[in-house]
């Protein structure tokens, strides 16, 4: 059956790929169509019996060859001989003719047919979210196993455009909304990403999801809520909201920036050996930057003996890191930390500066001004963008754009990363 179905899309290439193409090429048979039809037309038509019969000259022969799409071309329904082009004419208009109308039915009842395929998907992936996340996620799924399909629920316009572009299924409605899980058949499907910038309502989807799960099912449901508060998403993971051992639902919760700080010190690691304190800057004090302190933290726990971790953290208040600390006291047992707009760097030895700003523009540019200033300095520059732009990967890359920062700066894609299904 696949065999099949790859035979017919090379055949039929104009049904299956976008609607512009399939117009262009409608139009170019039509066009060979007509142009060898009327070079037909004069050459059959200067034949003594058929210009006795069905006349001469250049309105005779447009209008004849204007008919042939519609098969109702008179000069062409007896048996023949024909000359070659209307010989050919005769095949390529009708074609041209079925290609437009399959064209529009296909576009006429595309959405019925994506609803459909949904409607009848099992052991698929739906992907619960707007924005990037929710799109990269679906898209490394796809990429994972191309046999598999994803489903991405959204109620955001831009969002369903992103997955249709990248070749994905959508279904349109309120992720927390039970019909619209039903209608992705959340009952057959073997994962579930809730994806949305509330890590409770993306638990909420995820118990009603359980809820459409049959009890007999041969396996669980696999389901991973976004949890953006650390604090919160570790409370849940040791609860597990009351579902540990249920038949019907495997759960886990996770945090993009946790993935990505993981992802992020297994790109550029921490040298901790010896007594010689290391050297990290944090500039930003958001989520990732939380969770690259963190990180820190559990990286130098892995190796005993080593120096505590010399921290300098920029534009965040002694209030907002001891709120933080007083979470998570791995940080303070692990690492030394100290605030200072415009850090003292040491003299000897190495650092990092971890750039970690909301904004991504305004990370690139304090990136550029931090490896600018330390030129004369041993150490290097990561710039953590939410979404990763090409541009700032060429500034970082030995393209000599920038002479003064080449080598010293780095670029990590953070939802690039992080969103990655394994």
């Amino acid at each position: 059956m696949r065999a099949r179905v790859s035979s017919w899309r090379s055949w039929f290439p104009f049904l299956v790929y976008g609607p512009l193409v399939r117009l262009l090429g409608v139009l170019v048979i039509a066009m060979i169509a007509l142009v060898l039809g009327y070079r037909g037309l004069q050459d059959y038509l200067a034949q003594p019996a058929a210009a006795k019969m069905w006349g001469q000259g250049w309105k005779n022969t447009l209008f004849y060859d204007l008919q042939l799409p519609v098969l109702s071309s008179a000069p062409t329904q007896g048996p023949g001989p024909y000359p070659v082009p209307l010989g050919i004419a005769r095949f390529l208009a009708p074609l041209s003719t079925f290609l437009a109308a399959a064209g529009t039915l296909a576009l006429l009842l595309s959405e019925q047919w994506r609803r459909l395929v949904v409607a009848t998907a099992s052991r698929h992936a739906i992907v619960v979210g707007d924005g990037p996340v929710a799109i990269q996620l679906a898209r490394n799924l796809r990429r994972e196993n191309k046999k598999r399909k994803v489903v991405v629920i959204s109620s955001n316009d831009n969002t369903l455009t992103q997955a249709r572009r990248n070749k994905l299924h959508d279904v349109r409605g309120d992720p927390a909304d039970l019909s619209t899980l039903r209608a992705a058949g959340v009952s057959r499907a073997r994962e579930l990403f809730a994806c949305t910038s509330e890590g409770t309502v993306n638990a909420a989807i995820v118990l009603r999801a359980r809820d459409e799960v049959r009890e007999a099912a041969k396996r669980p449901l696999a389901a991973y809520a976004l949890v953006r508060d650390a604090e919160l998403g570790i409370a849940l993971r040791a609860r597990r909201i009351g579902v540990t051992g249920d038949r019907r639902l495997r759960l886990d919760f996770f945090a993009v920036e946790d993935i990505a700080a993981r992802r992020l010190f297994d790109t550029h690691p921490l040298t901790l050996t010896g007594s010689s304190p290391v050297h990290v800057v944090i500039s930003g004090f958001g989520q990732l930057g939380q969770a690259v302190l963190r990180e820190v933290a559990r990286r130098r726990e892995m190796v005993p003996g080593s120096a505590l971790v010399k921290v300098v953290i920029r534009h965040a208040t002694e209030e907002e890191v001891r709120k933080v600390t007083d979470a998570f006291p791995v940080i303070v047992s692990n690492c030394s930390i100290r605030y200072d707009e415009v850090p003292e760097l040491p003299s000897t030895g190495g650092y990092t500066v971890y750039v970690c700003l909301d904004g991504d523009d305004a990370g690139l540019s304090e990136g550029l001004a931090m490896a600018h200033s330390l030129v004369s300095q041993r150490g290097h520059v990561v710039v953590c963008m939410r979404e990763y732009d090409p541009f700032a990967g060429v500034l970082a890359a030995r393209s000599g754009l920038v002479d003064d920062v080449m080598g010293r700066l780095r670029v990590f894609g953070v939802i690039q990363e992080a969103c990655v299904p394994a």
